[in-house]
């Protein structure tokens, strides 16, 4: 899966985690349910084809990937400016800003 097609809230939920430390912390954050975090986790370490977290009996430890995917995260959503934008949205804003036009896009 090409990284154009990663579930914005999902990252947003990983950096959360690696910031707060904990998942049902980072669930708040991102208004999202710890299940979903879990979730939302699991696709991405799927997509990248490597794991974000260790998994240990007191919660989940950033890998050195985690480590360094989150700080470009949250870059990125501050860029982007708003925490309900999906993928799809964004791909349709880079082709009209390519194009030029809504119709040439």
């Amino acid at each position: 899966m090409s990284p154009d097609q990663f579930n914005i809230r999902h990252l947003a939920a990983m950096a959360a985690v690696v910031e707060q430390g904990s998942v049902s912390l980072a669930a708040r954050s991102v208004n999202l349910t710890q299940p979903a975090v879990t979730q939302g986790i699991a696709k991405l370490e799927a997509q990248l084809g490597l794991p974000l977290f260790e998994r240990q009996p007191g919660g989940m430890a950033p890998t050195e990937a985690a480590g360094r995917l989150a700080p470009r995260v949250e870059a990125a959503l501050r860029l982007i400016g708003s925490s309900r934008v999906t993928a799809a949205q964004i791909r349709a804003f880079v082709a009209l800003a390519r194009a030029g036009s809504y119709a040439a896009a």
